[in-house]
């Protein structure tokens, strides 16, 4: 798992969530899925300045 994140953490914009990375159960998918999208969502507002903005 760590390799995983480190390959993944070199390529802005990916990441991995799940059951294979941070435990067991709904709750804890669940709760990867939004760190994930977060940080997926933190990058692209540093690499675009126009990500995050609605017409």
């Amino acid at each position: 798992v760590a390799r995983v994140r480190e390959a993944v953490a070199a390529l802005p914009g990916l990441r991995v969530a799940g059951a294979a990375y941070d435990g067991v159960g709904i709750p804890a998918c669940i709760a990867s899925a939004h760190r994930a999208a977060d940080e997926i969502i933190a990058t692209s507002k540093r690499t675009d300045p126009g990500a995050g903005h609605s017409l």
